[in-house]
């Protein structure tokens, strides 16, 4: 059966669930959730996004994901490669770690109390699951969701915001606000633990699982028409859809041209350097650090050859301490 195209347009948010292939954890201990959340940091950097809920699990993970630019699907090969490859050289094993296809259900932020549903359902998976069995007591007890950096018992971090969540129920982002976020939390906490929830809770919360769509039938039918305007713009090789892969090469274009300019580089210089040249490594490494476009246009763009070499190149740039290398990574970034 033909994968469904994953439906992009600025401005969406996604209920992200991705679990571990053949089940197995994807995260053997707090060094690696820590590794998941600096990958997540870089790719809310790169991508402009902004995380409004998280919980890592075991074997799989959740976020509510809002992307101002059309990026998900671009950025979610990032976020889970760049991963699964830091995953792999830390524990010695080779192959894949997270299933071949995550699930992005789209959700209405904007009107109804379906976003607000969407970041309960992320803050509550560690009742779900058994993690916690004592609701009146410390529902943050469970660090690794976002919920305890709501709550001011963790710094959070600049890309995870709180108000669209509150304020989808009427609360502001202050210290009354969330404390009846969290009383709001334990109630529902209570509901699951003795099997009382509201059968709107329940709709609402077995399509976050299930379905493709929260919302209203209005946003529904939107959604089925951004759908089928994809499938018509489907780029097969990647997903990502045409407008999408565009706008992400506009962007790093943009980047090249600011790199080049603070490392004095002409367009000219860049036909007869060499292709490994330390000063195009920095280049290819600004953009792979910057932006979501693939290695082949960063290699094809700053005439490197294949992009097959460029990671090894970039690596090498981001390592480096010292020489020409780390001089030249000072001059690109000093003015940001």
């Amino acid at each position: 059966m033909a994968r469904k195209p994953r439906i992009e347009y600025p401005g969406a948010v996604y209920h992200i669930m991705s679990r571990g292939n053949r089940g197995e954890d994807i995260f053997r201990d707090d060094q690696d959730r820590h590794s998941f959340l600096d990958t997540l940091s870089e790719a809310c950097d790169r991508c402009g996004w902004l995380i409004h809920a998280y919980a890592l699990m075991n074997n799989h993970y959740h976020l509510l994901l809002e992307t101002p630019e059309s990026n998900m699907v671009v950025g979610m090969h990032w976020l889970q490669g760049t991963y699964t490859r830091r995953f792999n050289v830390r524990h010695h094993l080779r192959g894949h770690v997270l299933q071949g296809r995550y699930k992005a259900l789209v959700v209405e932020a904007d009107r109804g109390n379906y976003f607000s549903q969407a970041a309960n359902y992320i803050h509550l998976n560690p009742v779900r699951s058994g993690l916690i069995r004592d609701p009146q007591g410390a529902l943050t007890q469970y660090s690794w969701s976002s919920l305890p950096a709501y709550l001011h018992s963790q710094p959070r971090p600049p890309w995870l915001v709180a108000q669209r969540t509150l304020g989808n129920l009427g609360l502001e982002d202050n210290d009354r606000g969330l404390s009846l976020y969290g009383e709001h939390l334990r109630k529902l906490a209570v509901h699951i633990l003795q099997q009382t929830l509201s059968e709107e809770d329940k709709k609402a919360w077995s399509e976050l699982t299930s379905g493709w769509c929260l919302g209203g039938e209005a946003f529904r039918e939107r959604m089925k028409k951004h759908a089928s305007e994809q499938i018509a713009l489907h780029d097969r090789r990647s997903y990502a859809g045409e407008a999408a892969l565009f706008h992400d090469q506009v962007a790093a274009e943009g980047m090249v041209q600011e790199a080049m300019h603070r490392l004095g580089i002409s367009e000219e210089h860049l036909d007869y350097m060499r292709k490994g040249d330390v000063r195009k490594q920095v280049l290819a490494w600004w953009v792979r650090r910057s932006s979501c476009v693939r290695n082949d246009w960063i290699a094809s763009r700053l005439k490197m050859g294949r992009g097959s070499n460029l990671s090894r190149m970039v690596r090498q740039v981001e390592m480096a301490t010292s020489g020409a290398a780390s001089r030249m990574k000072e001059m690109i970034k000093k003015e940001d």
